[in-house]
């Protein structure tokens, strides 16, 4: 008795991640997608992680002179 092993391709990273937020695909063609509201407005901003962390960057700085204040022995 011979057994025959079905190969199945590897899913790209874009064919998972679709595949994950796809909410409906009509007959036409057309998809709806389930979006991260976050996300959303960081494409509709044209803004990766980085640009998003460059436009805190005043609060993050101020952040660290707060820590470094409230915490000198730990920065000596």
């Amino acid at each position: 008795m011979t057994q025959t092993a079905t190969f199945h391709a590897p899913l790209t990273l874009f064919d998972t991640l679709w595949q994950r937020h796809l909410l409906l695909q009509t007959e036409d063609g057309e998809c709806r997608l389930n979006v991260d509201p976050c996300r959303k407005q960081l494409l509709l901003e044209g803004l990766d992680d980085i640009g998003l962390t460059l436009q805190r960057a005043d609060r993050i700085r101020a952040f660290g002179v707060r820590h470094r204040a409230a915490s000198p022995s730990f920065f000596q």
